[in-house]
């Protein structure tokens, strides 16, 4: 694959913020979010809740009325938290299990280690942590390869200290994965629009972004 860099590109250090949710259940998604994912409480009123760390928010859950059923269309995939560090993820897959999270799946995708989940509302999420940057398969003309095989849990929960269940600080807003109709027009926009460089390119099935080196922010 040719990487293709924008004549723009956001700045190297450009990071996602946060993330909004319309929930149907404000009370429910609060306590699944606090209590099973690992965010902290930061704010709320009767319609919105703001959750993260308590040096950043991270998710935004807006409460709405009559809310459209689940069905296949474009939008969220899932929202992923980048913890700093392994010892963080396995800290966070002790407490999984523990509470009898509903973990999906663990997968190592070579530049990282994932857990995923489904909240009560349909919407799914992904925790992870990086590995170093000198185990990216990153090739000479800067795509960055990643593979998915089964997660190394028994080493992930070694690497814990069983310290926090909650997220720590550092944590992040990693990536979001979107679904979309149309690829092509989706890389136009996401390269020429915003200035994201393609990272790696799976043709017809999927298309990985981000700023600078990193893996892929959507």
């Amino acid at each position: 694959m040719t990487v293709i860099i924008p004549e723009f590109q956001l700045h190297e250090q450009t990071q996602i913020g946060k993330v909004v949710l319309k929930v149907a259940n404000l009370e429910k998604m609060i306590a699944f979010y606090t209590q099973v994912i690992g965010l902290s409480l930061i704010e709320k009123n009767q319609q919105t809740a703001r959750l993260g760390t308590t040096e950043k928010i991270l998710l935004e859950l807006i409460k709405v009325e009559n809310p459209l059923p689940l069905t296949r269309k474009t939008g969220l995939f899932h929202v992923a938290f980048l913890l700093p560090t392994r010892k963080d993820l396995g800290n966070t897959l002790i407490h999984y299990l523990q509470s009898n999270a509903p973990i999906d799946g663990a997968s190592d995708h070579g530049y990282s280690e994932a857990l995923y989940l489904t909240d009560p509302e349909g919407n799914g999420i992904e925790v992870y942590r990086d590995k170093p940057k000198s185990e990216w398969d990153i090739r000479e003309d800067g795509e960055i390869v990643g593979i998915t095989k089964e997660m190394d849990a028994e080493g992930v929960v070694a690497a814990a200290d069983s310290q926090q269940s909650s997220f720590p600080t550092g944590t992040i807003v990693g990536h979001v994965h979107l679904k979309v109709a149309d690829l092509a027009q989706t890389e136009t926009f996401y390269t020429q629009v915003v200035g994201l460089s393609l990272k790696n390119n799976f043709g017809n099935q999927a298309k990985f972004f981000a700023a600078g080196d990193y893996h892929h922010h959507i």
